[in-house]
């Protein structure tokens, strides 16, 4: 159940390939198909197939114009071609759909049945492919352990997951092994509310959120590290999001130390985000004015949309690496820095290319790649930054702090800036100039400015 990112370019465009569904384009040099609206992963046996196909949808290219798009049902009349498609019989399948040279693979399960939800009791699971759907609120006692070897899908259908205070541990809600896989879909919640869990989701294996809304109240600490997130990905763990609320709040009336991040990528573990939104309201862990920031990462990020905001600040980059091609960052409620790039664990490297990108209320930059951690016991590894595109506002001041060549490299070729003059990046005093040679910063007609060839 393992999914690999892959990339596949062809002479005329580059596809990044979302493994969430196995899928990867193969195009000649003049047509190419990108999918847009995901198929379900798992749909129940005798379902009606024109209805499932009119919930995939795609784009055909030529010579990188469009020139079909549209559900699979509506475009067979245009020349794709469905193949391997069915719905009568249970077990796993790749489908495949094609236009001329160009095809693209998807994989989907068939499942004999749906298993109804209204107690802690019926979350069995009994076959390696397990479909459940809550018709009650259900308040859990006890982790949700998913076996291994297994694909769970679970749908909220409007209802609500919480936990009992008294006769619930200090796990997480659920464990996801590492040769298993928990898709979630459905409008309804998960809500734990009990303080000293260490959060919703403990991931080994694979999750996949289609939409709900989650919100953890959980606060672990000890007095020098914080326990545990909404959402952790261990070592390898893989996450795909297209969409949902995800909130680490403090409780009501707690006093104690808090500082937990929505989501935390551990090493080697991969996150794709295609929206939904991400807050967390952590300020003071440890004792400090400041706390988790909601996302912290040490692996593989992908952003494509979505908001991301945080007292503290929207996102840690820390280790590994990051690429950002949309949403927003810290856009309403951040105090500090909405994005903080810096190898405080090890190397760290990304892209931004799109997205926006706000500075706090205090004027400081809304990216900032540097690495000071040396004076507070971190390491301080490499950072690298390339900026080809995205918008950065800051009325009162530049857009982008970098600390210089002693702690990284930041390369701007792109973008637009929101900023009170041509100094859109605020150099320490040892940092000599990150606009890409070549390149040069321009003052639009709307008082913005942007970076471009000269």
């Amino acid at each position: 159940m393992k999914k690999i990112l892959t990339k596949c370019v062809s002479l005329v465009v580059m596809f990044l390939c979302f493994a969430t569904i196995a899928s990867c384009v193969a195009v000649s040099s003049k047509t190419s198909i990108q999918m847009n609206k995901f198929p379900e992963e798992t749909y129940v046996k005798g379902s009606d197939i024109d209805t499932a196909l009119k919930n995939i949808t795609i784009t055909v290219y030529e010579n990188s114009t469009s020139v079909a798009s549209g559900d699979l049902s509506s475009l067979k009349e245009q020349g794709v071609v469905v193949e391997g498609f069915n719905l009568d019989q249970a077990g796993t399948y790749t489908a495949k759909i094609s236009y001329g040279t160009a095809t693209v693979t998807f994989t989907y399960t068939v499942v004999e049945g749906i298993v109804n939800v209204d107690a802690e009791d019926d979350f069995k699971f009994d076959g390696k492919t397990v479909a459940l759907q809550l018709v009650a609120n259900v308040e859990l006692t006890k982790q949700i352990n998913v076996p291994a070897n297994t694909k769970v899908v679970l749908d909220l259908g409007n209802y609500t997951l919480t936990t009992d205070e008294n006769a619930y541990g200090t796990d997480y809600l659920f464990n996801i092994p590492d040769s298993s896989s928990l898709e979630i879909k459905g409008v309804g919640n998960i809500i734990n509310n009990k303080i000293d869990v260490k959060g919703i989701f403990d991931v080994y294996g694979e999750l996949v959120i289609r939409e709900g809304n989650y919100t953890d109240y959980s606060q672990t600490f000890t007095e020098s590290s914080r326990i545990g997130a909404l959402l952790m990905l261990n070592s390898s763990a893989q996450l795909t999001i297209y969409d949902g609320s995800f909130k680490s709040l403090k409780p009501e009336n707690h006093e104690g130390h808090y500082g937990k991040e929505v989501l935390g990528l551990k090493t080697d573990s991969i996150a794709k985000i295609y929206g939904g939104n991400f807050y967390n309201d952590s300020t003071d862990a440890f004792g400090v004015p400041y706390g988790a920031y909601a996302i912290d990462s040490k692996g593989s990020l992908f952003i494509y949309g979505g908001s991301f905001d945080g007292q503290r600040g929207a996102i840690a980059l820390v280790s590994g690496q990051f690429d950002v091609r949309g949403g927003e960052f810290g856009k309403n409620d951040c105090i500090y820095r909405p994005i903080y790039v810096s190898g405080a664990v090890s190397a760290v490297s990304g892209v931004i290319s799109g997205g926006t990108f706000y500075s706090n209320a205090q004027g400081a930059p809304a990216v900032y790649v540097s690495n000071p951690n040396k004076d507070d016991g971190g390491k301080m590894e490499y950072s690298s930054l390339v900026v080809s595109g995205g918008k950065f506002v800051n009325s009162k001041g530049a857009a982008i702090y970098y600390g210089g060549q002693e702690y990284g490299s930041l390369l701007v070729q792109g973008g637009t800036f929101i900023t009170k003059s041509a100094n859109i990046i605020d150099y320490n005093k040892n940092a000599s100039t990150a606009i890409v040679p070549g390149y040069e910063v321009v003052k639009l007609d709307n008082g913005e400015y942007t970076v471009v060839k000269k």
